[in-house]
């Protein structure tokens, strides 16, 4: 995800992985300042991104960011029947200082182990955490 993301900007890489995972996935800012709405509400500025792969022409995920939430819609656009999936946020739970503090442990103990058992990890850095305020 960019950190300032506008219409007109180059597509980006969606992550790296040495071969042989040969991971292309790549996005663009498709839209901004939109409004969806989905059932656990309705959202405004949302931003879209169109995800991608160059080896597989014709079809693109869309990706609906709601500000303070994240990701509330997956839709598509194209023309592969195969690659039409929806998703909707249906629930969502705010968590307390505590639980995420359990889960960002646990989280880094997982990418941890990724090194330890995947090549392709080895090529990249360790998941960090950086504290914010009120931490």
């Amino acid at each position: 995800m960019l950190a300032d993301p506008r219409e007109g900007t180059p597509a980006y890489a969606q992550g790296y992985a040495p071969p042989p995972v040969d991971f292309t996935d790549r996005a663009r800012v498709y839209k901004t300042g939109q409004q969806t709405s989905v059932p656990v509400g309705s959202y405004k500025n949302v931003l879209v991104t169109e995800e991608f792969n160059p080896d597989e022409p014709g079809a693109f995920q869309l990706k609906y960011y709601a500000p303070g939430v994240g990701n509330v819609r997956v839709g598509w656009r194209g023309e592969k029947e195969e690659e039409k999936e929806t998703l909707e946020l249906v629930d969502y739970k705010h968590l307390s200082q505590e639980d995420l503090a359990k889960i960002r442990s646990e989280a880094l103990e997982m990418d941890k182990r990724a090194y330890e058992r995947s090549e392709a990890y080895r090529e990249t850095q360790p998941a960090q955490h950086t504290l914010r305020a009120g931490e």
